[in-house]
């Protein structure tokens, strides 16, 4: 049985546009006049207690950042902070500097422990539908399967061990967020890695959805443990003409947060020249309103946003002035907001 607020009429998103909506193109016609090529990134998350939205506006400034989506989470222990924080620190960037920032509802459901007290997955669930209602145009990522190395702390020292954290794509929590997606027109960004256990979960979920539209983000990152063999240019294509409802974001995220010894990798481009590979540049020439720009920084990665508008530059830079502008900003423009550029 569907929650009360999923099981509500449908929700046109149109109808509740953020009022700060033409001051967000303002500043990216700004960045565009002076001869950049603006970018959009609604995919990377910021610490609550140490995000501070007017330096980070600033740097987003020189870097020629236009959007950037604050979704806020807690890097700390279990029990610091209560659930209401991450909300009122999105807002409050937002409220700062509405021309750059847009607030998000974070749905990373495995943060739900962080919570004081921690919360049912559930109740995230609902207050992130309510925001979604009152205008945010995406939910912040959230892990659908990520096998990956996370730090415990033992006797002082760190180790990293495989464990998952994630929402089952087949689960009844992934069906609730898809429903959303569908009856409120907002694409659903989900983490999932190009790893042969994931892809078939994204490929039933996707058939079993397909008036929700739903962002692939860190679409080309694999890891250590990954079991491969099935991801490529040709298998991607495939699923861009079967499920006219996946868009991938290109972020190569999360490069310092993993085991040295099983180092996270792009399948997309070369991690040492940022050199695409031909047969990706050949899939986001035809299919560029497929494809979204993003960093996908967690809070703990945020002074590695320099670098990564490098790297997303330097891959925009070896496509067409045509298809680097769309996967820039045009793709996530019209994605995210419903509007044309």
């Amino acid at each position: 049985m569907l929650c009360p607020l999923l099981a509500a009429a449908a929700f046109s998103w149109v109808s509740a546009q953020p009022p700060a909506l033409a001051l967000l193109r303002g500043r990216l016609e700004a960045i565009i006049a002076r001869h950049e090529l603006p970018l959009i990134d609604l995919s990377s998350t910021e610490d609550v207690y140490v995000l501070e939205p007017g330096p980070l506006a600033e740097r987003l400034d020189e870097l020629g950042v236009a959007v950037f989506g604050v979704s806020c989470e807690l890097e700390d222990s279990p029990g610091s902070g209560a659930a209401e924080d991450w909300q009122a620190c999105a807002e409050n960037a937002a409220r700062i500097r509405p021309d750059v920032f847009v607030a998000l509802p974070n749905a990373d459901f495995d943060y739900a422990r962080f919570m004081d007290p921690p919360q049912d997955p559930y109740e995230i669930l609902e207050r992130a539908a309510a925001q979604v209602r009152a205008g945010a145009p995406t939910l912040g990522p959230v892990r659908l399967w990520t096998f990956a190395y996370w730090e415990e702390r033992v006797d002082r020292r760190a180790r990293y061990l495989p464990e998952i954290r994630s929402v089952p794509p087949e689960g009844e929590l992934a069906r609730r967020l898809l429903v959303l997606a569908e009856t409120s027109g907002i694409p659903l960004q989900v983490l999932g890695e190009a790893d042969d256990r994931f892809l078939p979960r994204l490929e039933a979920m996707l058939a079993a959805h397909p008036k929700a539209r739903v962002v692939w983000g860190r679409a080309g990152m694999v890891h250590g443990l990954a079991q491969g063999g099935t991801y490529s240019a040709e298998y991607v294509g495939r699923l861009l003409d079967r499920y006219p409802n996946l868009y991938l974001e290109l972020s190569s995220g999360l490069g310092n947060m993993f085991d040295r010894e099983a180092p996270p990798r792009n399948l997309m481009h070369d991690e040492k020249t940022d050199t695409m590979k031909p047969e990706w540049k050949a899939l986001i020439e035809k299919h560029p309103w497929r494809f979204i720009s993003g960093f996908e920084l967690s809070s703990r990665e945020l002074q590695r946003l320099p670098s990564q508008v490098k790297r997303q530059r330097a891959i925009l830079r070896q496509l067409s002035p045509r298809a680097a502008e769309i996967v820039a900003y045009k793709s996530a423009w019209k994605l995210f907001f419903h509007e044309s550029l």
